[in-house]
Order: C-alpha cells, then structure tokens, then sequence
C-alpha cells in the first residue's frame, strides 16, 4: 500500500508543469535530478542578477568583459611615473537626490563617494587615504552647494611649483604670499582637472575651478568664511519682523538651542561667531536679493499674491550641524507672527534655557551653501567647461521653469474662480442685508447706483481684508511638522536633554572622555 502511494505522488509531481513543480512541492520531497535543477535555476538567477547590478555600476557585465570564462588583465597604473601636487578644487552640486555629502556605510549615493569615484577612475589618486584630503563643509541630505571647495594631492605633469611634492619651500613665508610668489611664475601645462572630472562625475556635480596650494593647505581650517543662502517664496510671511530676528544672531553666541547636538561625536562646544543676516526680497531679474534694508525689506511682491521669491543670507565663520535650518524655523515662526523677534535673543540665552524646546527643522531643499573665502587662493577657470556648464545649468532651469509656469497658470485660474466665489458671496449678502432694512421702495435708478456702490464697497473691503480670503500658503511646505489647532510658543515646549545630560550618557557608554564635563563645569 505505501509503495502505491508512493508511485502515486511520483505520477502526480510528473505531471505538474515545472514552474507549478518548484511551488507545489517541498525540498524534501524532490528528487536528486529535480534538486540538482532547482540548484541550477538559483545559480543562473543569481549570475543574472550579478550581471545586472555589474551594468547598472559599471555599464559593462562580467560576461562581457571576460573571454571564455577568463577577465582580462587590467594593466596596472605605475603612480611612481608621476609626481603629485596638492591643489585645491572648487564644486558645485545640486544635492536633492542624493544623501548628502559625506561617504556614509549604508549608502552609496553622496557627493563623496561619487567624487572619489571619479577621482579613482581617472588615476588622479591611489586611495582616498593616500590623499591628504580634506572638505570645507559636510552638507546634510537634500543640501546643495554653489561654491564647495575640497582640498586634495592628485597626480600632476608638472615636476615644480606649488603644491608639488618634493620641491622645498620657505616655511618662514605665509601661504598668501607663497601663492602670489607662484603666480607670477610660468608653469609647464598641468593635467585639466576640471575637464577630466567633469567627464566622468553625474551631471548633478560639476568642478568649476582648481588652485595648486601648499601641502599644508587645509580646506576645511584654511576657511576664513562661509555663507549659507536659504530661497524660500514670501507667502504671507512678515520679512522686516523675521529679519529684525535674525539681528540677534549677528555676534558670538551659544548657538546649543538653534542645532541638532552632535555630542555623539565629541562636539561640546556651541559657540559660534556670525557676521551677517539679511532677510530679503529677490530681484526677479537677476536672481539677487535687493538688500537688507529694514525700509523696504517688507513690501509686498509687485503682484501681492505671495508669489515673490525671497532668500535668507547667513554669513559665519563655521557653523553646527543643522543649525541653518534650525535658524529658518524660527525666523518662519517669526514670520507667520507665532513668536516675536525677540525669541531668538531668548533662545541665544543658555543661561536662562539651558535646554533646547522642542520643533522641528525647516526644509533641506531650499538650503545653498552659497560662498566659501580663502585668503590668496587665485581659482583657475577653464572657459569651456564654464560655457558646458552654463549650457547644462540652462537645461535644469528650462526643466523646473516649465513646471512652475504650467503650476502657475493653473492657480491663476483656481484663484480668479476662487475670488469670482466670494465676490458672489459678499454681494449676495449685501443684497440680503438691504432688503432686511424698511424703506426698500427706491426708483430703478437710484437702485442702480446703490448697486455699484455696493460693488464698490465688496472690493474695497476685500482688499483691505486680503488676508481673508486669498491663500497665501506657499512657504508652508518648507516648514515641517505637524499643523496644531492651537500654536503652542517655543519657550513653553517641553525640552531636550541638557548638554551635560547627554556629555554623561556618552561617557557611561565610553565614547567620550570623562575630562569633557569638567571642562563644561
């Protein structure tokens, strides 16, 4: 009896297809030829899925790149053939798609990895290591930058000048006057660094200049100033109030409650010195913002819709991570009249609130790190790669220009419609109103005439009542968080953990140095 039902389950797994086979069956009732197929169908999967991955990286698969099942030998690069030179590139990126700057673990999809990427794909450099590398400034995810600057020793063509290993300089002498001593000098014609790497980086990430320095030149400490622009469209936002706020942060302060914390990585110290706030209206023109003067600096946009782009400019030696965009949140708050200028000096005041309220960041997207300044660093700037730029920089903007003015044309009409509706409105209920009254037994042409009266009046009251009925919604988006009923101000949140709070958590844990809270007492 079970030999039968034995044969029994053999005819019917027989039958089955065999895609139906692999599904229906368990691996413990499967043959050996059936198990050796099954393993065959994963491994070629698998070699599949390889190849796809390979392609996607590369744009080549193994298989391509091999004959008869042997990859071809790449030749090595000899390095010793080259001498090297340590120069400085200046970059721009949009980082909307990417996870922000710097090489992370979990993602390859930064402006760093890309770069060294490009940087190991051209020979310029034997490993990141090897490098002497160092960045002016690690912008967070969504981030762009107009004016990044890396400092950086690549392969060179030339045997002297600045930066070129080997060649002795004065120590005595100061980096300005070195760099000025080498300009003046004629050089053999360098490696085109710029066009090389533009060849090979994304299209989101451009070199726009390189300067040879110093071996010791530093493009993180050698810094003197950086400047953060954040864009944003003036909705209904009061620009003179958020710009008599962003006064307060002029000067050096304890910046503790306008960041995000990094104390997980050694950070305790929050002072910071900044030089300059400008909270401004954009010339349409030009692209730049009409200056900050407290005189005009809240006029309306010549259409009065909200429609007017604005930026905010944030000038500072260096600055926290987040703290940008915690400034926006607050200076928005501000804007929307929630708080009073005032609640930045408050915030400022450690000593008073020791501890940061709790709100949310402001939007990545709008946020530029605008211009960095070194001193003595003459950039040199190739004039076809700047002409290729600009023609690239031009697609992006055709791209989103033809998006906002089909969005824009869109809510012309919703809004003409919107106030046709409460024009209606108002003068229905006008109309109800004057037939609630006694005496309505006027002449047709008096009538008339109060008609047009009426009319009048209905404009006039919804222009001086603007804000009544027109939506002016437009910067919501860029402040994140959830919409309370009722506005809750900052200073009567509840709190994050204190500095010296969080300084203890991490020396509990051993990641931070005991002598870390002696220094904050």
């Amino acid at each position: 009896m079970m030999a039968e039902s034995q044969v029994g389950k053999e005819e019917t797994r027989a039958k089955l297809p065999p895609h139906q086979k692999h599904k229906q069956a368990l691996l413990s009732e499967l043959s050996r030829e059936e198990l050796e197929a099954r393993v065959k169908q994963v491994e070629a999967h698998n070699t599949q899925l390889r190849n796809l991955l390979s392609k996607s990286q590369t744009g080549a698969t193994p298989d391509s790149l091999s004959t008869h099942g042997k990859s071809p030998k790449q030749r090595d690069f000899d390095f010793s053939k080259y001498s090297r030179r340590h120069v400085a590139l200046k970059l721009c990126y949009l980082g909307w798609d990417y996870q922000g700057f710097t090489v992370q673990e979990d993602s390859h999809n930064t402006i760093e990895a890309q770069l060294f990427a490009a940087l190991l794909k051209t020979r310029l450099i034997q490993s990141r290591e090897t490098s002497n590398y160092h960045r002016c400034g690690r912008t967070d995810k969504g981030v762009s930058a107009f004016d990044q600057v890396i400092s950086i020793t690549l392969r060179s063509k030339v045997r002297k000048g600045i930066g070129v290993e080997g060649v002795t300089q004065e120590k005595d002498s100061s980096t300005t006057d070195r760099l000025k001593e080498y300009e003046k000098e004629e050089e053999e014609e360098e490696i085109n660094y710029v066009q090389l790497l533009n060849r090979v980086l994304p299209q989101e990430i451009r070199i726009l200049a390189w300067c040879p320095v110093p071996s010791e030149f530093s493009a993180r400490f050698d810094c003197c100033q950086r400047t953060y622009k954040y864009f944003f469209p003036q909705g209904s936002l009061d620009l003179q109030a958020m710009n008599q706020a962003g006064q307060h942060l002029v000067g050096e302060h304890d910046f503790r409650n306008l960041c995000k914390m990094d104390v997980a990585n050694g950070v305790v110290n929050f002072k910071r010195r900044i030089m300059a706030v400008r909270v401004a209206r954009m010339d349409q023109k030009d692209g730049e913002d009409t200056g900050g003067g407290s005189e005009d600096v809240n006029e309306s946009p010549s259409d009065g819709d909200g429609y007017g782009m604005c930026v905010a400019t944030i000038e500072g030696q260096a600055f926290l991570w987040h703290q940008v965009r915690a400034v926006m949140a607050v200076l928005f708050l501000v804007g929307q009249g929630k708080e009073q200028p005032d609640v930045v000096a408050e915030l400022l005041d450690v000593k008073t609130h020791p501890r940061k309220p709790q709100y949310c960041l402001a939007s990545d997207l709008p946020l530029n790190l605008w211009a960095v300044h070194f001193d003595g660093v003459a950039w040199r700037w190739d004039e076809d790669e700047l002409r290729r730029l600009l023609g690239q920089l031009q697609e992006v903007w055709t791209q989103q220009a033809v998006r906002n003015t089909m969005t824009r044309s869109m809510l012309k009409d919703l809004e003409g419609r919107y106030e046709r509706l409460i024009r209606v409105r108002e003068k229905r209920k006008g109309k109800e109103d004057e037939e609630k009254q006694p005496g309505n037994n006027e002449p047709e042409m008096k009538k008339m005439k109060r008609d047009e009266e009426n009319n009048e009046e209905v404009k006039m009251r919804m222009e001086e009542e603007d804000e009544g009925w027109r939506v002016k919604e437009q910067p919501a988006v860029l402040m994140s968080g959830n919409k309370c009923k009722v506005y809750r101000p900052l200073l009567t949140r509840p709190t994050c953990e204190s500095l010296e709070k969080r300084v203890e958590h991490y020396i509990k844990k051993q990641r931070l140095n005991p002598e870390l809270l002696k220094k904050l007492d």
